[in-house]
């Protein structure tokens, strides 16, 4: 199977020495379908990426969008309605995607109408800087997975309880335009993350197939995104009270009527808040317990699946991790 029907838009913004080399990467595996570039860069970097894609032939069609004073999400937004093909992803101009993860995750979409995306394993790398070079650290297992319960609710609450990441899984195009509109909240965790995933969880199943799919970079030095203060934040009427009510606009637009929308969105969100906290702190209680025991039962088939392909996965990301290692100055910041 070819990649025609899949578009790939890599949001960014004065990043050109890590975006270059990731998209030399994607001509290295052979993937001819679309990438679109939301570069909010300055002139510099945005100049710097135009002359190479120029210069350089590609495997792949291009559109080079420039996004200049708008935030990831409208970027996304902006460049998503020149989207041509039925399905469409977004990743981050340091993470790398996996030919066959893309192709089996493609060929399920095609075989599977009541799923509205898909994507498949990952894998996490921490990379840091020594004696002016870029390393790559141990290699572990990143959570992505699967939300395919027949009930709305039960998908988003399995994904607030266990929070995997499912950003970055291939959407159907008519779905991926409904996620993104979140513009009247300033929270970049609600707005770029969270209520994208709960969206797509309202509107149908996320499936995930065996192959690998994602290699996710955390970077050293980078200011944590786990600390108490960052999730307290959430409780306060500034973000977390509208990320509550965009979820109850969002179920009446979209007919999914409930008993209670305004109950049903408090909900969701307090559940998050919740599993949040529990991961935040290593104090044992009942509740703690029950919720981690749980997260290892709902990713046990992960961890197994991780454990049986880690020999050919590793083969997979010597790659990507040659392109850090070699073409790299020093970890980009985010």
């Amino acid at each position: 199977m070819k990649y025609q029907n899949l578009t790939i838009i890599i949001p960014t913004k004065n990043r050109s020495n890590f975006l270059i080399p990731l998209l030399d990467y994607y001509n290295l595996i052979n993937f001819n379908g679309t990438i679109f570039l939301a570069d909010s860069s300055d002139e510099q970097h945005f100049n710097e990426v135009s002359a190479y894609l120029k210069k350089n032939k590609k495997n792949f069609k291009y559109n080079h969008y420039d996004t200049k004073n708008l935030d990831v999400s409208k970027s996304i937004v902006k460049v998503s309605e020149f989207i041509e093909t039925k399905y469409c992803l977004q990743i981050s101009d340091d993470d790398f995607l996996f030919s066959e993860g893309i192709k089996d995750a493609l060929k399920f979409l095609d075989n599977n109408n009541n799923y509205v995306g898909c994507q498949g394993r990952g894998l996490s790398c921490l990379v840091y800087s020594e004696a002016n070079k870029v390393k790559c650290g141990k290699i572990s297992f990143y959570r992505m997975g699967s939300c395919i319960e027949n009930d709305p609710l039960k998908r988003v609450k399995n994904y607030t309880k266990n929070k995997k990441n499912i950003l970055f899984a291939i959407y159907r195009v008519s779905i991926f335009k409904k996620i993104l509109l979140n513009f009247d909240l300033s929270d970049d965790a609600f707005k770029n993350d969270f209520l994208v995933a709960v969206k797509a969880l309202l509107l149908g199943k996320i499936g995930q197939v065996k192959k690998l799919y994602c290699f996710h970079l955390i970077f050293q030095g980078n200011k944590s995104l786990v600390t108490i203060d960052n999730y307290f934040k959430y409780e306060s009427h500034q973000n977390f009270d509208k990320a509550a009510i965009t979820i109850q606009n969002f179920l009446i637009e979209k007919n999914l009527i409930f008993d209670n929308n305004e109950n049903i969105s408090n909900q969701i969100m307090y559940g998050y808040l919740n599993y949040k906290i529990n991961t935040i702190y290593f104090t044992l209680s009942k509740s703690k317990l029950y919720l981690r025991l749980s997260f290892l039962n709902k990713t046990f088939l992960n961890y197994i699946m991780y454990l049986l392909f880690y020999k050919y996965d590793l083969k997979l990301i010597k790659l990507p991790k040659k392109i850090i290692e070699t073409k790299w100055t020093h970890p980009p910041q985010r």
